[in-house]
């Protein structure tokens, strides 16, 4: 009798050739693989930069992560003022829809008004081809304040991140010297 095993329980043998491609490959990489180069010891730097005091604060400017969000900041709260003013502009929708029809649409008449429509009970409303259009100018002329409330308030958050900034501008110059 013979015993039964488990799918799984079965080993598989994998080819030559595939053990040499992988082998090929795990050497190319390591040939080809770019060296570290070796780190310096914890002592001090044998080719220190020198700066004055002017360009360190610079460098300091131009590098601090802080001081970049702070930007960011100012720049996405004065795109909230944009928007905030937009509520009071003007808005123009244009649409327009093009239908071709395969069977023109049918309307049913009762028999009761047949005779108006010349005795038929089946009468065709629509051309193959329908063009419609739309134009709509929306404006709010009166919003009980909320606008300008809303104005005001993106206003004021631009003024706090613009001095968020110039406070975060002062702490790295600070830091820098």
């Amino acid at each position: 009798m013979k015993p039964v095993t488990h799918a799984l329980a079965r080993k598989r043998r994998i080819p030559a050739a595939a053990v040499l491609l992988i082998l090929a490959f795990l050497a190319a990489v390591l040939i080809f693989w770019p060296a570290r180069p070796a780190r310096a010891a914890d002592g001090p730097s044998s080719e220190a930069l020198a700066l004055s005091l002017a360009a360190a604060v610079d460098l300091a400017l131009a590098s601090d992560e802080a001081l970049e969000q702070a930007r960011q900041a100012v720049s996405g709260s004065e795109a909230d003022l944009m928007g905030a003013r937009s509520g009071s502009l003007p808005q123009l929708s244009v649409g327009a829809t093009w239908t071709h029809n395969l069977k023109k649409p049918v309307m049913f008449v009762p028999p009761e008004m047949a005779e108006i429509f010349g005795g038929a009970t089946q009468v065709e409303f629509a051309q193959d081809y329908d063009l419609q259009g739309a134009v709509s100018l929306t404006w709010n002329l009166w919003t009980s304040g909320r606008l300008s409330a809303g104005q005001g308030a993106a206003s004021e958050l631009v003024s706090a991140s613009r001095w968020r900034q110039q406070l975060v501008t002062d702490l790295v110059r600070y830091n820098a010297e």
